[in-house]
């Protein structure tokens, strides 16, 4: 068996079914609380822009973080 770190991430990968499953759920209570979600709209459409942004922003909330913080200072992290 392949390495986790070596194995491309895809149908197979050990995360892959953890990563579909948690963007079933954003997409499943977005849609519980009357939100939209990016697949309702015509890929490249303004409308869709704005689904995919909000729907990743929930993503990132749902993985623990903060849509809102400032994006780190990666010359600063690296010292």
């Amino acid at each position: 068996m392949e390495n986790e770190k070596d194995q491309r991430f895809g149908p197979g990968h050990p995360r892959y079914a953890e990563s579909q499953a948690l963007g079933l759920s954003v997409a499943a209570i977005r849609k519980a609380k009357g939100l939209s979600n990016p697949d309702e709209f015509i890929t490249g459409t303004p409308e869709f822009a704005a689904a995919e942004e909000a729907f990743l922003r929930d993503v990132l909330r749902a993985l623990g973080g903060d849509p809102d913080a400032p994006e780190p200072d990666i010359e600063e992290l690296l010292r």
